[in-house]
């Protein structure tokens, strides 16, 4: 398991948090939400879809830690991707470690923007750490910032005014998404 250092932080002030306006979501994909250049409109995902991407991303971590050659896995697995029929089995086209974490700030109400899983699981990431940047959306700060609590993440706001759910290990965020997905069945 890689152990990235970042020091966990968790400095989230609601007040600094901001939205895209209804047509800068509705232009997202093609104008770069939040410059992200490969930006996909990833609201309104249900808690039963955070579920089954948990499974999957369980089963891919199994088979990521029988591998050989990590980089030669992950070649393998976009491969795959490229040619799934579901999008559950391409979890999205995001990152290992990252998609049941940005599907479950998803269904908090969050506008997930951005994520990256720093080569954990081979291949070459620009991120430093494991991290989901998001647009607050419908979602409750208080809530998110309990989970991030619960779940051992760090959780803060970039500029401009994105949060950004960040993590040590390839497995943090996953942790993150079970506890959302826990809380949310006893809200």
């Amino acid at each position: 398991m890689e152990t990235y250092a970042v020091e966990l932080v968790r400095n989230f002030p609601a007040a600094e948090l901001i939205n895209p306006s209804t047509e800068e979501l509705e232009n997202g994909e093609e104008d770069c939400l939040a410059g992200n250049l490969q930006y996909r409109d990833l609201r309104g995902f249900t808690w039963d879809n955070v579920a089954d991407v948990l499974q999957r991303e369980t089963a891919l971590f199994e088979r990521f830690a029988a591998a050989v050659d990590r980089d030669q896995e992950a070649e393998r697995f976009d491969e795959e991707r490229a040619d799934a029929l579901d999008e559950l089995d391409a979890i999205w086209d995001l990152d290992l470690g990252t998609a049941a974490a940005t599907l479950a700030l998803s269904a908090l109400g969050a506008v997930p923007v951005a994520s990256c899983n720093a080569g954990g699981f081979g291949g070459d990431h620009v991120a430093a750490f494991p991290y989901v940047a998001f647009y607050i959306g419908t979602a409750e700060p208080a809530f998110i910032l309990s989970i991030a609590e619960t779940a051992g993440l760090g959780l803060d706001v970039i500029n401009p005014g994105l949060g950004r759910l960040f993590g040590r290990t390839n497995f943090d965020l996953h942790r993150f998404a079970g506890c959302a997905l826990a809380s949310s069945q006893r809200r």
